[in-house]
């Protein structure tokens, strides 16, 4: 298995990796193997890695949730609000290190849009952020980013991804800094009230600014139950690592 470029200077220059090295290895397939560093070109910036010949199962992070369905088989979706590029970035390397599947970039009204510009021209720099922090924290679920869309398109997005599941078993939340008409996460969390856990999750998280009434009740109309953590006022970069933490404990436990 030839290794170039980032995963090149990944393995020799962040892991320093030589020839002769172990690691574990996840496939695109998200398996986790045992494997070794067979040669390294230092010249070419090129390395060739091999499976162990005294190979074992692996035992980093998730092996064993991966064959049995990581996370009781519960995906999530992170609609995040687009904070300053800089708090963005630290949010999808949470969200990649925490197992989101999808994150949705939504340029709220409260967005400082100026600072964005052409959204598209950051992806490569965004999507190498996922990559790395896939690589550094072992997880085995394959981020996705979603091209930049507004609150009404974020909100037709999980409508026809419901669409395409069944219905019942989505649930979603949006997370809310005051407590008015809002729901405790477990009942939000529910589906249609039988207690059983679901398949599919979205999280909802407000900008520096949070969200205005129109986009709340955009989401709401889509689906998203209101959720107020009675804690501290949270930065959005914490608001929404922290929300993932809950809504991930409350279906793991």
């Amino acid at each position: 298995m030839p290794v170039t470029g980032d995963d090149y200077s990944h393995l020799c220059r962040v892991l320093r990796l030589d020839s002769g090295s172990p690691l574990e290895v996840r496939l695109p397939d998200s398996r986790l193997v045992r494997m070794r560093v067979r040669r390294v070109d230092r010249a070419e910036r090129r390395a060739l890695l091999e499976i162990a010949p005294d190979a074992g199962p692996a035992e980093g992070v998730a092996a064993a949730e991966v064959a049995e369905g990581f996370w009781t088989g519960t995906t999530f979706v992170l609609v995040q609000f687009l904070p300053r590029p800089p708090v963005f970035e630290t949010i999808l390397r949470q969200a990649a290190e925490t197992g989101i599947s999808t994150v949705i970039p939504v340029r709220g009204e409260y967005s400082q849009g100026p600072i964005w510009g052409d959204f598209a021209r950051r992806m490569p720099r965004c999507r190498k952020i996922l990559r790395e922090a896939r690589q550094q924290s072992g997880s085995p679920v394959d981020t996705e980013l979603l091209p930049a869309m507004d609150a009404r398109e974020a909100a037709a997005w999980w409508l026809a991804h419901r669409g395409r599941t069944m219905q019942d078993s989505c649930a979603a939340v949006m997370l809310r800094e005051f407590g008015a008409g809002a729901v405790p996460l477990k009942q939000a969390l529910s589906v249609a009230g039988s207690g059983k856990i679901p398949l599919t999750v979205a999280i909802a998280v407000g900008c520096e600014g949070g969200m205005s009434a129109a986009e709340q009740r955009c989401l709401a109309e889509s689906g998203f139950a209101a959720v107020h953590f009675p804690v501290n006022v949270l930065r959005c970069d914490t608001a929404a690592l922290y929300g993932i933490a809950a809504v991930q404990s409350m279906i793991m436990h």
